[in-house]
């Protein structure tokens, strides 16, 4: 019977831990790609209101894409705000529509594009 209590109270705490570590994990990865419209452009990128981009980037025309960055998140919906040299966007974004951006810009507008899968690069 010892023997049992030992081990019931080492399962107890196993399941308490993989509780905590669960919760812990509920966060979430935003994917943004910076595809096409960037030429040697200075971009700062918000989420929330908090600078998780900032960087000069070109598109490179074979691809169409200048840069990305992954970003973890633990809500539903963010805002998320592009200033460029060109422009400044801000967009509210419901991530049950998917959870990758694209930000393309051409004559001064922002193009926006959300998938539930990756954006593919050849």
């Amino acid at each position: 019977m010892k023997h049992f209590a030992g081990i019931f109270t080492l399962l107890v705490l196993m399941a308490f831990c993989l509780s905590r570590q669960a919760a812990a994990s509920d966060s979430t990865s935003l994917h943004v790609d910076f595809q096409e419209g960037f030429q040697k452009s200075p971009v700062t990128l918000l989420i929330d209101d908090r600078v998780v981009f900032d960087k000069t980037i070109s598109t490179n025309h074979v691809i169409g894409r200048a840069d990305g960055i992954v970003i973890s998140i633990s809500q539903d919906s963010v805002l998320l705000t592009l200033k460029c040299s060109s422009v400044d966007y801000t967009r509210t974004v419901n991530l049950a529509d998917g959870h990758y951006i694209s930000l393309s810009i051409s004559h001064n507008k922002v193009t926006f594009a959300q998938s539930k899968g990756s954006f593919i690069y050849e």
